[in-house]
């Protein structure tokens, strides 16, 4: 008796597309396993919001694994947002720029989908109106700090950024030659001379 099993095209098609979204993550230390294997669940899903994503914002190309965890975030907090994907797929293939994107969706009332997806994105948290459901993603890659980076640095606690101490400090053009203390044989002179 032989065990045969088929495989449909389209189920083959998936298959194949599960794998090059998992081959396609791999390096991206960034992401969690479980949110791997949501985008590796679901490839077309996911393709489609890379895709409408990069066309709502405007900014190409986005970060990979920042998607699987905007992805992953959204489907979680949206149950709708899997029934929108092709449907705003479609719709953004027919847009000319973000903003008419913006617009047919309302119009197809996936205002709140398509508004969830921004916020994502430009925010860098999921569902950023809700104080005890919002979850931040992304704080420095946020997009919002894309668009100003040319003037503006991403707001810290530091005074010229994140890891501003690394370099030089604004001014100073050389590391200075000033010989360390050596702090012990320090205090043990002057408990001397006292």
């Amino acid at each position: 008796m032989s065990l045969h099993t088929s495989l449909t095209r389209r189920e083959a098609l998936v298959k194949m597309a599960a794998v090059m979204v998992t081959a396609s993550l791999l390096p991206y230390s960034t992401i969690t396993h479980a949110e791997r294997a949501q985008a590796a669940s679901a490839p077309l899903e996911y393709a489609q919001f890379l895709q409408i994503s990069q066309k709502i914002t405007g900014f190409e190309p986005l970060d990979v694994a920042l998607s699987a965890r905007y992805f992953s975030a959204l489907n979680a907090r949206f149950p709708q947002l899997s029934q929108h994907l092709s449907a705003l797929y479609a719709l953004s293939q027919q847009a000319a720029d973000a903003q008419v994107f913006n617009q047919m969706a309302r119009e197809r009332g996936m205002a709140e989908t398509i508004q969830a997806i921004v916020t994502a994105w430009y925010t860098g948290t999921v569902d950023p109106a809700s104080v005890d459901n919002s979850q931040l993603v992304a704080y420095k890659e946020a997009l919002m700090y894309r668009t100003v980076q040319d003037a503006l640095i991403v707001p810290t606690w530091c005074t010229f950024g994140p890891l501003w101490w690394t370099d030089l400090p604004p001014g100073v053009t050389r590391q200075p030659s000033v010989p360390a203390i050596d702090l012990p044989a320090v205090l043990a002179t002057n408990e001397d001379n006292a």
